[in-house]
């Protein structure tokens, strides 16, 4: 029995060392062959992950830049709306001022005042236009702070008219206030 595993086992060992010897020049011949697609296609890699890198920043510049535009947008919509409120307050104002002097108060005071919160409104008007100007043309981070001091800028000028119309109707008050006193006490003298 041992006579005939001898052959078995020299036979079994000469196509294993047949196999061994040809796959082991196969693979180093593929590896030093395949070994260059590898670094290239590591390369290639590598190079598709900073494109997608590349473009996923530029995606996102993009989407900050169209919601920093429609904020900024936002805040010049809502000076201009604010301006407008403003405007209508200092028409009523006027005709009230218009109506009391007709009544004979003496409104030289709070006419001079509302004077001056017309030239505060329009600093403000101007403003405004500046600022909206500046949103407009936002490109990068220097353009952006030249924007956004425009804005703070129109908001202190509309706060300016505001306190105006403020002094304007604080002068109309102690005028009236003032027609009212007489107007009592000559009242009261004719009794």
């Amino acid at each position: 029995m041992v006579v005939r595993k001898f052959p078995v086992f020299v036979l079994v060992f000469a196509l294993a060392l047949i196999i061994f010897s040809s796959g082991v020049s196969a693979t180093v011949g593929s590896f030093n062959s395949t070994n260059v697609p590898l670094r290239d296609k590591k390369v290639e890699v590598k190079a598709e992950i900073r494109e997608k890198e590349a473009s996923r920043r530029a995606e996102l510049k993009d989407k900050i830049k169209k919601n920093v535009t429609k904020r900024l947008s936002t805040i010049d919509r809502n000076l201009n709306a604010y301006l407008l409120r403003l405007d209508k307050i200092s028409g009523k104002i006027e005709s009230r001022i218009k109506k009391l002097g007709e009544k004979g108060v003496n409104t030289s005071k709070a006419e001079a005042k509302l004077a001056e919160a017309k030239l505060l409104q329009v600093k403000a008007k101007g403003a405004i236009d500046k600022a909206a100007s500046d949103t407009l043309a936002v490109v990068d981070r220097t353009t952006l702070d030249t924007a956004l001091a425009s804005i703070k800028d129109a908001k202190n000028a509309l706060f300016a008219y505001h306190k105006g119309l403020v002094e304007t109707l604080r002068e109309l008050k102690a005028a009236s206030a003032l027609r009212e006193g007489s107007k009592s006490a000559g009242e009261a003298g004719n009794d």
